[in-house]
């Protein structure tokens, strides 16, 4: 079983790995950045709840597009599970903006 830390600091490279490969920077959710209105159009930010993460695409600073996977890692230590579901979670998020984004 992984720790916490262990288990976040694999969310983070899987996260980073899928960033390189999309060309994607993902960001840590700030609270304080988010009620400044500082996520503005095209960022996107991830959030770790214990057995969640959240992924977001940023639309403006108020307007964004969620979606969560459940984790598993720390009870199975499958990288490569983890990385698969939160490639999935990410998918999920690039085609609803390619949708939205193409209908403008």
């Amino acid at each position: 079983m992984a720790e916490k830390a262990e288990a976040e600091r694999a969310i983070i490279d899987s996260l980073k790995h899928i960033g390189q490969e999309y060309k994607i920077n993902f960001e840590e959710f700030s609270t304080e950045t988010f009620s400044g209105g500082g996520y503005k159009a095209g960022k996107w930010t991830y959030k770790i709840n214990n057995q969640w993460v959240d992924v977001n695409y940023w639309f403006s600073a108020f307007s964004n597009r969620k979606e969560e996977v459940k984790i598993t890692y720390a009870a199975d230590d499958d990288k490569e599970k983890l990385e698969t579901d939160l490639r999935e979670c990410v998918n999920t998020v690039r085609q609803f903006v390619k949708r939205k984004t193409s209908t403008f």
